[in-house]
């Protein structure tokens, strides 16, 4: 299995490649196994309910990009949903103040929004529309969306007449997997 690097003044953390928790949770996990019983499911999607409302909160009163906080939200609505329920080992009986699961809560939703907005951002997903609006149409919407620092589906909405809908369907990476 992949591993990837995490870095920070305690040193270098090795963290699967499928995972979505940070070098925190790792550390956790190595040392808070307690019981084997990993933290009530229900208490973690509880947690990303709060922190998906206080995203769009901050939006509202400016704190944060509405990008950041939609992409955050989307993020915490799939751990509301149980999307990434293996992705929270930390033990029931950790060091007792709940840091540990309430951090591995904070960089599955942080990892998740960070790879969906650089999906989305990704000028390559306009190779998907090519066929329906030719390529000069589509270079002209990937150059666009570098340039302004704004998404393929955001440009193309305004410069084609493509419905939302069709954009969402169109450019889903899974569904060009």
């Amino acid at each position: 299995m992949k591993e990837r690097i995490e870095k920070d003044t305690l040193g270098a953390v090795k963290i699967p490649g499928s995972a979505y928790w940070g070098k925190e949770t790792q550390r956790a996990l190595g040392v808070f196994q307690v019981s084997g019983e990993p933290m009530p499911l229900g208490i973690i999607r509880q947690a990303a309910r709060i922190k998906r409302h206080a995203a769009l909160v901050n939006a509202e009163l400016k704190l944060l990009s509405r990008r950041k906080a939609a992409a955050i939200a989307r993020a915490a609505q799939e751990v509301e949903i149980g999307k990434w329920d293996r992705q929270f080992l930390i033990d029931l009986y950790q060091s007792g103040s709940g840091t540990n699961s309430h951090g591995n809560v904070n960089e599955v939703i942080a990892n998740r929004a960070r790879c969906a907005r650089l999906a989305a951002a990704n000028p390559m997903l306009v190779t998907a529309l090519t066929p329906k609006i030719g390529y000069d149409r589509a270079a002209e919407i990937a150059k666009r969306a570098l340039k302004e620092g704004r998404t393929v589906a955001e440009v193309a909405a305004e410069m084609t007449d493509i419905s939302v809908q069709e954009l969402k369907d169109l450019l889903d990476p899974k569904r060009m997997t």
